[in-house]
């Protein structure tokens, strides 16, 4: 194996991963009661499709193109989600607050392989894939930073009503 069929490798691999939690992003869309969620979910799901574009471009470039079938991390995110609705039994909003944490997880294992992936194609001389693939690293960022602060005004507001009904 050469270290370019690595980066290939992890670019199908990450593509794989975007493509397979679209459905997942979709099906947090619909069981969300938050209208600001929704929206983020929405642009989410809209980033996503521009990072696989963007995939395409980087994997053109190396002469490659998708061939993966699927991918494992995807499954393994989605299985944890639904272990936590079937034995939890959350309310829609405890369930909106998983739903962002959980999109959080998915944001930081892209931004891990997009790191990996941007110094391996330095490392082997292909900047323009590594310029395509910070562009998706700065939206991955973004998306972080936007759901981060979602996530806590959202949790301080479930919070505060909760101790309000108690007390």
């Amino acid at each position: 194996m050469q270290t370019r069929t690595l980066l290939v490798y992890r670019l199908q691999e990450l593509y794989a991963f975007l493509r397979d939690m679209l459905p997942q992003v979709d099906a947090m869309h619909q069981r969300a009661v938050n209208e600001h969620l929704r929206v983020l979910l929405q642009r989410q799901r809209e980033a996503g499709r521009g990072e696989l574009d963007t995939l395409e471009q980087a994997l053109n470039l190396l002469g490659a193109r998708f061939t993966m079938e699927h991918s494992t991390m995807a499954p393994a995110l989605h299985e944890a989600m639904a272990r936590f609705r079937a034995r939890a039994n959350p309310t829609p909003d405890h369930q909106d607050i998983a739903a962002t944490l959980d999109l959080m997880k998915a944001t930081h294992l892209a931004i891990g392989s997009y790191e990996g992936a941007i110094e391996l194609a330095h490392a082997i001389g292909e900047g323009d894939v590594a310029r395509l693939l910070d562009e998706n690293l700065g939206r991955q960022r973004d998306s972080l930073t936007a759901l981060r602060d979602f996530a806590l005004a959202l949790i301080t507001d479930i919070s505060e009503e909760e101790g309000r009904r108690a007390a």
